[in-house]
């Protein structure tokens, strides 16, 4: 009896083991539904406006670019199904919204969804601030997006 359960218990130590350190080598056939998420910074701009609807009137935005060098902005990820762009602070009064290399945008309070499949190769994002502008490096979290 004893030996049995020494069997069991070793089999289930092994299995367990290898669910845990998971397969390096393995590729799902479905399409991830987000990956992991990209945090970047960048610094506010006190400087007041107004945009039709979305942003509406605001006090300050921040700009999220890159260079052309650096591939003008964002490029989605090939396997993800879900592009988003989110507020990185947690604030409830701010708009996002994209521009895509094609001329694509839209606008949205705190996250902006990208419809898959993306329009464009790669995005740029601002978020607006319709009060209180910070003075440092504010966070936006890119889901769906390569670094």
């Amino acid at each position: 009896m004893n030996r049995k359960i020494s069997r069991i218990t070793g089999f289930a130590a092994t299995a367990s083991l290898m669910a845990a350190a998971g397969c390096s080598t393995c590729q799902s056939k479905f399409p991830r539904i987000t990956s992991d998420p990209i945090t970047v910074f960048a610094a506010p701009v006190v400087s007041g406006g107004s945009q039709g609807t979305c942003p509406g009137s605001y006090a300050g935005y921040v700009n999220y670019i890159k260079t052309v060098q650096q591939g003008w902005g964002w490029t989605p990820e090939t396997n993800s199904i879900s592009f988003t762009a989110t507020d990185g602070s947690g604030r409830t009064n701010t708009k996002v919204e994209y521009v895509g290399k094609k001329g694509d945008s839209s606008c949205n309070q705190t996250t902006v969804t990208i419809p898959n499949p993306p329009y464009s190769a790669a995005y740029r994002f601002t978020i607006y601030f319709t009060n209180n502008v910070p003075t440092t490096n504010y966070p936006i979290i890119l889901n769906g997006f390569n670094p």
